[in-house]
């Protein structure tokens, strides 16, 4: 062979090699740019996927807030209720004993000569006796209230349980 046909099959060679490299280098950089294009897509959701765990995290960190504050203002209340069923209490046995007090020295047998004055002492003892009933009755009507109270208060303890549940898992 001669110097001219070795280098045209030289150039050949080189022309085919420089054709292969290009299309080589073109689909690996379009599987390249595909395989780029899959991992943002990816690595986008993996970023939502974090913005809105941070988004919840947020969100119950607020809520919990709410719910402390809450606690803490209804344990003021109880307080302030504690207080006034303490002297509530305070004045009802005061008013009892005023009122056994008063049914004692108008009740019995006191015998006057003035039918007048046995009149007042009945008239005061049935007014005393009225006024205890009344009394009475209002201790149980809030012996009922308390009870009902007390079965909302473990019904409300049983619901913030439930909520503490699913709130924590």
């Amino acid at each position: 062979m001669s110097i001219q046909a070795i280098k045209m099959w030289v150039i050949a060679a080189a022309v085919v090699l420089y054709g292969f490299g290009m299309y080589s280098w073109g689909s690996s950089n379009t599987m390249t740019s595909a395989a780029l294009t899959a991992s943002t897509k990816e690595v986008n959701q993996i970023t939502a996927v974090v913005e809105a765990k941070d988004v919840v995290q947020v969100e119950e960190q607020r809520r919990a807030e709410v719910i402390e504050k809450v606690d803490e203002q209804n344990a003021v209340v109880k307080q302030d209720i504690v207080v006034a069923v303490s002297e509530s209490d305070d004045t009802g046995k005061r008013l009892f004993l005023e009122l056994e007090t008063l049914r004692k020295r108008y009740s019995g047998s006191q015998a006057t000569c003035d039918t007048r004055i046995e009149q007042q002492l009945k008239a005061g003892a049935e007014a005393i006796d009225l006024l205890t009933e009344l009394y009475e009755g209002a201790e149980r009507r809030a012996a009922k209230f308390a009870e009902e109270a007390d079965g909302a208060y473990a019904e409300g303890l049983g619901c913030e349980a439930s909520y503490d549940g699913v709130r924590n898992k």
